[in-house]
């Protein structure tokens, strides 16, 4: 199996989890279904997904950073870079993905009605940035964080 096939596997499980409904017990997993372009619940009712995109967290955009010519992630990584040097830049990215969307956030977004959340992220948050066919790093404990908090 090739990495990417193997990224796109947890990709897919990050999704499925995603797509979980909840449920008064959980002994027996539910899930939702499609039935033509209609979403259904677990309960069989169609379900109205009411979301919020989680943009820049793990997956940085120029816009959002109000960036002039830095737009992309890459570009983003290395003026931090360049700005703070290489061991800051660690230690700001890390503070940004441990404090840019939080578990309070994510009950916030509850609290005001939203029944799902959109993650992107970048694949270099999985695999290591030497060896990029050892799927390793960062952002599976992100993931796997923001999905608890959801549950």
């Amino acid at each position: 199996m090739n990495i990417i096939q193997k990224v796109w596997i947890s990709v897919l499980r990050v999704l499925a989890l995603l797509c979980i409904a909840c449920s008064a017990t959980y002994a027996q997993p539910q899930f939702v279904t499609v039935k033509g372009k209609q979403f259904i619940a677990p309960d069989g009712k169609p379900l109205h997904l009411k979301g919020m995109n989680l943009g820049n967290w793990l997956l940085p955009e120029g816009y959002m950073f109000k960036f002039q010519n830095a737009s992309s992630p890459r570009l983003i990584s290395n003026a931090i870079n360049q700005l703070i040097g290489e061991d800051e830049a660690a230690k700001f990215w890390k503070a940004h993905r441990d404090n840019y969307i939080t578990r309070d956030d994510i009950h916030y977004l509850k609290s005001i009605g939203f029944n799902s959340v959109r993650v992107p992220f970048s694949y270099r948050l999985l695999v290591n940035g030497s060896d990029p066919v050892r799927l390793e790093g960062p952002g599976y404990d992100l993931l796997d964080r923001v999905v608890g908090w959801c549950n």
